[in-house]
């Protein structure tokens, strides 16, 4: 169905009518009405499209979409895009085998015939070989060839020509003939599949789990059916769904920087992610060499082409369970009361949430009066910006604290350790890191 639809986008891009321009030649003994409507080609006569030939590519196209000779994928886009850029091509007038012969020949109009593009149908193969530009005009010559006969026709580009000319050259700059010429020039890598989620086709099956084996962490897994994850968060804390979704998107979007077909296996594993359906299974595996060139290699079971990603792209799949977690205890929205340990006693306060905040002493009288706004900034910094997790350890006693208060949540202390500022919470037993920098609440002064 989608190669269909790519049929009839080419058959409407290259069916090119004439437009009819009185120069005292003949066309073809047509009159100018029947010339006005006549057709370069009538695509339909030849059945699917199966194959495009370039100077250096071959595409050809099956019932899977649209690859390489090499059966690396080719981006849709890029083959619209492609296609596209033919639309513009109109043809000026016809030229008669005899014109051509009084004229010179054909070696004087086509004299470049290497310049060839040819579309392979069911029924016949299309030729198009490009000719040489008028010097006093855009036009150029083109010559089309079929199993039964060649036409030839001087052409032009109608689209808008880009760039700034001055007036008395602007009728024959050559900046449409060599946007024309550049389309048979056109690599294989300009037309290749850049995006991982595609070259993985993840779109097709219904991923229901997928698997983490990072060799430098430790083994997770994602159920996207449930939502959950495997080891599950400690109880208090919960999966962040918004996150799993945000990764399948991340996943989908790594840019793919070299396609290569591999001659001798990659190196050094860094690890690998097993998708699961319930059609299928199959692993990506990361790798951080190939043939001694360092960087992150991409293959899809071992097998098949390597694809070179970028550390950006490396780093999503080199991913920690922890990253699929609210890591925060905190919800500043719930907050409604919080009891401040001061001078060996609690002080209870009720909090409006107004726009700076209010503290409300909630039973009898309070030793302190907390700066309201640095309150308000720290507990939004502690909900947002958590960077991990780790467990107290038996005998875990803490060290100097700042903070130590009280929620619906349990009980918390604030400590610092070198770079980082943790946060204990001793009814879970876990401590979560934020790292201190010029953006938090909390200065890297601890005496602040």
């Amino acid at each position: 169905m989608k190669n269909g639809a790519l049929f009839l986008l080419l058959i409407g891009l290259l069916t090119f009518t004439y437009y009819h321009e009185e120069m005292g030649h003949k066309f073809f003994n047509k009159s100018a009405k029947d010339e006005q409507s006549a057709k370069l080609l009538e695509l339909k006569e030849y059945g699917a499209l199966k194959e495009v030939k370039l100077l250096k590519t071959h595409l050809i196209l099956g019932e899977k979409g649209i690859h390489t000779q090499n059966g690396l994928m080719v981006a849709p886009e890029k083959w619209q895009g492609f296609l596209r850029s033919l639309g513009p091509l109109r043809i000026k007038r016809g030229l008669n085998l005899e014109e051509i012969k009084q004229a010179g020949g054909r070696e004087k109009f086509f004299p470049f015939s290497h310049i060839k593009m040819s579309f392979v149908f069911e029924k016949d193969i299309v030729h198009f070989e490009l000719g040489k530009k008028l010097d006093f005009e855009q036009s150029f010559y083109v010559a089309v060839k079929t199993k039964k006969q060649e036409r030839f026709y001087l052409a032009f580009d109608s689209s808008v020509m880009e760039g700034v000319f001055k007036k008395e050259i602007e009728h024959r700059a050559d900046n449409h003939y060599r946007k024309f010429l550049s389309l048979f020039h056109l690599k294989e890598d300009f037309f290749l599949e850049h995006r991982l989620g595609r070259l993985m086709d993840l779109g097709e099956d219904k991923i229901t789990h997928v698997d983490f084996n990072n060799f430098r962490n430790r083994s997770f897994q994602l159920n996207f059916l449930e939502g959950t994850t495997t080891p599950t968060p400690p109880q208090g804390y919960q999966v962040n769904t918004e996150a799993l979704s945000k990764w399948r998107g991340e996943l989908e979007l790594i840019h793919v920087k070299k396609t290569i077909l591999p001659t001798t296996r990659p190196e050094g594993e860094l690890g690998n992610i097993t998708f699961k359906s319930a059609q299928k299974e199959y692993q990506l595996n990361l790798y951080q060499t190939y043939q001694g060139q360092h960087g992150y290699f991409v293959q899809m079971d071992q097998q098949g082409p390597l694809y070179q990603i970028e550390q950006k792209g490396a780093k999503v799949i080199l991913n920690h369970y922890q990253a699929f977690w609210h890591l925060s205890p905190i919800k500043v929205k719930n907050l409604n009361q919080v009891a401040l340990a001061h001078k060996d006693q609690w002080n209870t306060f009720r909090v409006e949430h107004d726009k700076d905040w209010s503290f409300t002493c909630a039973e009898g009288s309070c030793s302190l009066v907390p700066d309201q706004n640095r309150f308000r900034q720290l507990f939004n910094y502690l909900e947002e910006f958590p960077q991990r997790m780790s467990w107290i350890e038996r005998g875990f006693k803490a060290g100097n604290t700042k903070l130590d208060f009280k929620i619906k949540e349990g009980r918390f202390s604030l400590q610092k350790e070198g770079q980082e500022i943790q946060l204990i919470d001793w009814a879970r037993g876990v401590i979560i890191h934020y790292i201190v920098g010029i953006d938090s609440p909390i200065s890297s002064n601890w005496q602040d």
